[in-house]
C-alpha cells in the first residue's frame, strides 16, 4: 500500500523488528549486538514498511549464516546518522559473503542468492523500492568470506 510517512525514530523501528524476528534468531544460534543512536533519530517514513525491510534484511543475514557455524552466527546493528545529516541502520553478518559479480545483481527482480527454491528473488527488490519511496538509499557491501553489510540511508525528519 502507499506509504504512510510520519516522524518515526529509528531505535524504535530497530528494537520493534528485532522483537518480531527474536523467536527465529534464537531457533537458529544468532546472536545480536546492537548500537542504538544517543538521540533519537528522526525519520520520516512508514513504521510498518520500514519494520518490513529491517526484517526481511534480518532474515537474510540468518539465511546466509544458515552456511557458517552456530557459535560464529552474529549479527550486529547499528543507528545513528551520518555527516550528511541522514539517518543510517547498518546491518552486518558473519556469512559467507556475496561474490562480487553478483552484488551488482542483488536488488534485480528474481535474482537470488540463495539455493534453488529457497527464495524468490524479490525480497531485496521490494526493499529498494520502499527505500527509494522513502527517498532513501541502500548500499550493500560483501566479500567471500567476509560477511555481508547493509546499510540503509534515510532522510531525516523535518526539524531534525
Amino acid at each position: 500500500g502507499e506509504a504512510q510517512l510520519q516522524p518515526i525514530d529509528l531505535n524504535d523501528v530497530v528494537a520493534e523488528a528485532l522483537e518480531l524476528a527474536q523467536g527465529d534468531l534464537s531457533l537458529r544460534n544468532i546472536s545480536v549486538s546492537t548500537t542504538l543512536a544517543k538521540d533519537s533519530v528522526a525519520v520520516r517514513g512508514d513504521r510498518i514498511q520500514l519494520q518490513q525491510v529491517l526484517l526481511n534484511l534480518i532474515m537474510n543475514a540468518a539465511d546466509a549464516m544458515n552456511a557458517i557455524p552456530r557459535d560464529e552466527r552474529h549479527l550486529s546493528i547499528v543507528v545513528g546518522s551520518n555527516i550528511a545529516g541522514q539517518g543510517l541502520v547498518s546491518l552486518a553478518d558473519r556469512g559467507p559473503g556475496i561474490p562480487s559479480d553478483r552484488l551488482e545483481k542483488l536488488f534485480e527482480p528474481f535474482f537470488t542468492t540463495k539455493e534453488f527454491g529457497q527464495g524468490t528473488g524479490l525480497g531485496l527488490t521490494v526493499v529498494k523500492g520502499i527505500i527509494e519511496e522513502h527517498q532513501g538509499s541502500i548500499v550493500v557491501e560483501s566479500g567471500e568470506g567476509k560477511g555481508t553489510t547493509f546499510t540503509i540511508l534515510l532522510p531525516q525528519a523535518d526539524g531534525q
